[in-house]
This record gives structure tokens, C-alpha cells and sequence, in this order.
């Protein structure tokens, strides 16, 4: 698709007809426009994700860049990622003119993870905790034995206790 990208309005705007907006696309777009010459203009568009298809493409909107529907009555779909802006707006403003249009937004499928009863998940702390907890139980059962007189390949002699310490045949 063919967009037009005016970095002094800090506008998109798509062309007539245009009733999808692939954010993928849309992106791609601007980073040849920015190729193109238009690198001194304010950074549109910044991301998170889309590196893989299982992180979908968080895309947003950055120094109050905005985008322009086509001048008509349509309903926009916008597909393979999530549009967003980086202050909290709206990142569409209305063309020129008196239309109805309508933005469908189709957020990529992706579970992050849910509740059933309304609690919170576990805290990082906890899942810390829970895995110190089983690696210790783990070490438990099938101890690590070592001989601290062979460490390194050095001879050691004493026994550690208090009056006979353990130290390197090295040290008298």
C-alpha cells in the first residue's frame, strides 16, 4: 500500500480505497520513507516484538504522529499487531470532512496468562522461593560429594574443625 508520510503535520495518511492497515506493512513503509531522506523529521513509529510469530508486533506511535483514514465512509481494519501511541491518545484523527468511519482493531491472538478465581499470579518472589525450595529438596535426595582435600588439584590436610584447620599442604 501506498502511504503518505508528511513529517512536518507528523501525519500518515492512508490512500483512497485503503480499508486495511497491515501495521507490519505500514512500518516497513516508513522506515524506506525515513530511508528515502526523511531521516531529520521526528521518529514516528517505535516497536516492540514482531521478531517471531509467536510475540506479536506492538507498534506505536511516537512524537505525536498520527494516522489519517482515507476520506470516506468506511470501517479501517487494523491487522497483524497492536497499535498503540506512546502518550496514551488516540492514534487516529479524522480526515477532512464529515464521514463515519469505523476502526477495527484485530489483536493478534497471544495468552499471556489469566484468572479464574480474580487473583493475581504468583509474585516473582514466590517462584523464586518455590524454585529454591525444590532444588534443595532435589540435593536432598541425591547429595553432592566432594573431597575438599583434592580441590584443584591441590592436597589439603587438617579437618576443619576448630583447632585443625583445613588449609593447602602449600601453607604450614
Amino acid at each position: 500500500m501506498i502511504y503518505t508520510f508528511n513529517g512536518t503535520t507528523k501525519r500518515v495518511t492512508l490512500p483512497s480505497g485503503a480499508v486495511l492497515l497491515d501495521l507490519i506493512d505500514l512500518h516497513s513503509r516508513w522506515k524506506q520513507w525515513v530511508l528515502a531522506g526523511n531521516a531529520g523529521f521526528a521518529q514516528a513509529f517505535s516497536t516492540i516484538g514482531g521478531e517471531t510469530p509467536k510475540i506479536p508486533l506492538y507498534l506505536f506511535l511516537s512524537n505525536g504522529w498520527k494516522i489519517v483514514p482515507q476520506s470516506a465512509n468506511h470501517t479501517l481494519s487494523v491487522t497483524n499487531g497492536i497499535l498503540e501511541t506512546d502518550d496514551a491518545s488516540e492514534p487516529f484523527v479524522d480526515p477532512v470532512g464529515s464521514y463515519s468511519i469505523r476502526i477495527n482493531r484485530e489483536s493478534p491472538g497471544i495468552a499471556i496468562g489469566y484468572s479464574t478465581t480474580g487473583g493475581s499470579g504468583p509474585s516473582v518472589e514466590s517462584i523464586a522461593a518455590a524454585t529454591v525450595a525444590a532444588l534443595m529438596a532435589a540435593a536432598q535426595l541425591t547429595p553432592i560429594h566432594s573431597d575438599l582435600r583434592k580441590a584443584v588439584g591441590q592436597l589439603y590436610h587438617g579437618d576443619g574443625s576448630e583447632g585443625n584447620k583445613l588449609r593447602s599442604t602449600l601453607v604450614p
